[in-house]
């Protein structure tokens, strides 16, 4: 297939053609994720900005990879993958906030993943591949979490906080 898609922070409309693999709901928005033949790498497009009058089907042959969705996602929070690799994130959570994290976690983890379990504090261990939503996911839960590690995690959340903060004052 091919469209136009245009990006929330360009004015810029660009054609794309996509083999498209399946269609990915996050945050009450779609995705169609597929194998971008120009740049010959899986890539996510939001169908709320592609331009629907440009859609076409088109006969092309390719050759794509074999494409498996929950494996492609599965380290990732929301739809950026990124073809990054996924990290060891240690999270502190406050008593309350690791009872709501239990209860309904924003990513999956195992028993074994729990470092601590105690009155005061929840931690816990994530393998997943650091990108934006993570980062808005934790600014969400403000002084309720604490990143332990990576460090470059830690330094990307606090400089997001501090311009959060920065408009405040």
């Amino acid at each position: 297939m091919q469209f136009d898609h245009q990006r929330f922070d360009t004015e810029i409309t660009k054609t794309h053609r996509l083999f498209p693999y399946v269609i990915k709901e996050h945050r009450n928005r779609w995705y169609v994720v597929g194998w971008q033949l120009d740049y010959q790498a899986a890539r996510v497009f939001g169908l709320d900005r592609v331009m629907g009058d440009s859609i076409q089907l088109t006969d092309e042959s390719c050759d794509t990879p074999p494409f498996d969705a929950n494996a492609y996602f599965y380290q990732a929070l929301g739809v950026a993958a990124y073809d990054e690799p996924a990290q060891e994130v240690i999270l502190s959570f406050t008593r309350k906030q690791g009872l709501h994290f239990r209860a309904q976690p924003f990513f999956q983890f195992l028993d074994d993943d729990i470092l601590v379990d105690t009155e005061d504090e929840f931690r816990v261990k994530l393998m997943i591949i650091v990108n934006n939503e993570l980062i808005y996911e934790l600014a969400r839960l403000g002084n309720s979490v604490r990143v332990i590690t990576p460090k470059p995690l830690v330094d990307k959340l606090t400089t997001f906080l501090r311009e959060a903060l920065h408009q405040y004052q």
